[in-house]
């Protein structure tokens, strides 16, 4: 039995995605694909356009066998701590054999590369990057600059953003030592950051930009039916949700949180000092976030910070980004096999149900896990005051099996 692993939002679902899940499983002759997917926030600092539960559902209708869900470190975090966190479920698991991505690249060769270089993050190599900050730089153009200076004459893929999360990949690969082999796949359609819609294969963010017009009759060229039916059912009821959402719970915990802005995960001390100086600016979640950015401070770096504090998300020890649990968000009937097989290999606790956290997690997981919930709740209190519907209970639901 081989177990195919990919690392996704899924906010939305879209053809895209079925295409790369279909396409690797056959490539690497896959007879099962797992998804570690990212909760009700999302990598580039914002909530997910619609909730988790329902993403995992788009995924497990459309060619995956199961989704287990990241924890809001991974998911909310930088390139290389999303990457990291996702990465470390799958080696947890014990059961995964390949591990697949889209790139612009295509090849994994000049991306390999590039990652070896960052692993090893050689003396020489730091010089560079530490030079190119200081004279202002932004990280991501700091770093390729020093990976050229350095000799690594493929630095340029790291223009692009799925190259750029594919190194992460490979590099977390390579740190721990993983069994787990990297495959790619050349990338079809519009850019991960394209705006407009570009034929079957476009991307989230064009997709979202349809969705946010109230173009919601427009999505079938661009989704799974599966997919598309879905959100046509709840559209008004619990989707679409976006960052301002959010303006009324943020700005609250930003004043809460003013004099101890730097104990919260991936906040440096120069942008906790540019939200303290410009809170009495404060209207709502972007404008909030277009006021703070700076060249040196992307957007969505800004974003992040803000959904840190928001979910009350404090600094931690490297090694606590190790998971402590999977939770096992859903999976298909015919996925049993796959279910076992994790089951009987695992390192760490699998959790279906809400209730058997409290029986099979340690003192440290078990608190995670609450967090988790917690979280997850807020998402939940905003998606019931602006739809006005009925709260759902994150703990109250289970796993779906489709």
């Amino acid at each position: 039995m081989k177990i195919l692993g990919i690392i996704a939002e899924f906010n939305p679902f879209h053809n895209g995605h079925k295409y790369i899940i279909d396409t690797c499983m056959k490539n690497t002759g896959a007879d099962f694909c797992i998804i570690a997917m990212s909760g009700n926030f999302v990598q580039r600092g914002t909530p997910a356009i619609i909730g988790y539960r329902e993403r995992a559902e788009m995924a497990l209708k459309s060619g995956a066998s199961m989704v287990i869900g990241l924890d809001s470190y991974s998911s909310c975090g930088s390139a290389e701590y999303f990457a990291g966190g996702a990465v470390a479920l799958f080696n947890a698991l014990g059961a995964v054999d390949y591990l697949a991505f889209g790139t612009e690249e295509g090849r994994i060769e000049p991306l390999m590369k590039i990652s070896e270089a960052l692993a090893e993050e050689a003396k020489e190599y730091k010089e560079y990057l530490v030079k190119n900050l200081a004279e202002g730089q932004s990280f991501p153009a700091a770093r390729e600059k020093a990976l050229s200076d350095y000799g690594i004459t493929e630095s340029s893929a790291l223009k692009s953003p799925n190259n750029i999360l594919a190194v992460e990949y490979l590099k977390a690969l390579k740190r721990s030592a993983s069994t787990i082999k990297a495959v790619t796949l050349k990338r079809e359609g519009s850019g991960y950051n394209d705006e407009n819609t570009e034929g079957e294969f476009s991307s989230a963010r064009a997709i979202r930009n349809i969705i946010e017009n109230s173009k919601i009759d427009c999505l079938s060229e661009y989704m799974p039916e599966s997919a598309c039916r879905m959100l046509t059912e709840v559209y008004g009821k619990s989707f679409p949700v976006n960052a301002d959402d959010f303006s009324v719970e943020l700005g609250y915990a930003l004043r809460m949180n003013l004099r101890n802005l730097q104990e919260f995960y991936d906040l440096p001390a120069d942008l906790a000092d540019r939200i303290e100086a410009n809170i009495d600016s404060y209207e709502s979640f972007t404008q909030f976030a277009e006021l703070i950015k700076t060249k040196n401070r992307t957007y969505s770096s800004v974003c992040r910070a803000f959904i840190h504090i928001l979910l009350g998300m404090k600094k931690r020890e490297k090694n606590d980004f190790k998971p402590k649990y999977a939770r096992i968000m859903g999976f298909r009937k015919d996925a049993g096999e796959c279910l076992s097989r994790i089951s009987s290999k695992a390192g760490i606790p699998l959790i279906m149900r809400c209730s058997e956290a409290e029986k099979i997690l340690d003192e440290e997981g078990l608190e995670m896990f609450r967090q988790e919930i917690t979280r997850e709740s807020l998402y939940e209190t905003v998606v019931s005051r602006k739809f006005r519907q009925p709260f759902r209970n994150p703990y109250r639901q289970n796993f779906l099996k489709v």
